[in-house]
């Protein structure tokens, strides 16, 4: 039993400290990263907020996700800023790298300074799948959809983030996924659907 604690403590620390980490990736290519690279076999990474549980954890990834080779970390470190390099066995995927991610416990990451979000890291043709069968309204404006204190309000936020996200599923996904639109639509409709939510459970117990 404490043994099964002590683990459970641990796993939740790392999640922790992961929570706070921060991947970041520079990419000066034309090419869009694991959509259009061709024959990359070492990927440089920075991570702000290292300490010694991400370094032994991007040690052993490598145990974890067939197409990883290694993860060469500098040994100069000042302590809360690491950088490094991934080594692929063959060129990656976005499922290679989102692999990754997910072994790592990461949420996000960014590449050029925009974020990108672990579970938007799709390949076009599944994004452009999300896109098939969405329903385009003919909204007119109502002065509802200013009123937090009506259920209108919530469901124009969400058909909006949604019709923003179902335009870059079909639209050369990659390029508003790195320029950052991806995460930003993401998180708006992910914040108003919890807020509808929250509306509901509030005017039901009223």
């Amino acid at each position: 039993m404490r043994a099964f604690l002590f683990l459970s403590v641990m796993v939740l620390f790392n999640l922790e400290a992961f929570n706070q980490a921060k991947l970041m990736i520079k990419w000066d290519k034309q090419e869009y990263l694991f959509y259009q690279s061709k024959d990359l076999k070492k990927l440089p990474l920075s991570i702000e907020n290292a300490n010694d549980d991400i370094k032994k954890s991007l040690v052993d990834v490598k145990n974890h996700v067939s197409n990883l080779k290694k993860v060469i970390l500098d040994k100069k470190d000042d302590g809360c800023h690491l950088n490094g390099i991934f080594v692929f066995k063959k060129n990656p995927d976005v499922k290679d790298f989102k692999e990754i991610l997910e072994q790592l416990n990461l949420q996000e990451f960014y590449v050029n300074d925009k974020k990108i979000l672990t579970k938007t890291l799709i390949t076009e043709e599944e994004a452009h799948n999300k896109a098939i069968g969405f329903e385009y309204k003919d909204q007119v404006f109502n002065t509802t959809f200013n009123d937090t204190s009506r259920i209108e309000y919530y469901d124009f936020q969400i058909y909006y983030a949604k019709t923003k996200l179902v335009y870059m599923y079909g639209k050369n996904y990659p390029k508003y996924l790195y320029d950052g639109y991806v995460a930003k639509y993401t998180e708006l409709l992910d914040k108003q659907e919890k807020a509808r939510e929250e509306f509901l459970k509030r005017t039901k117990k009223q």
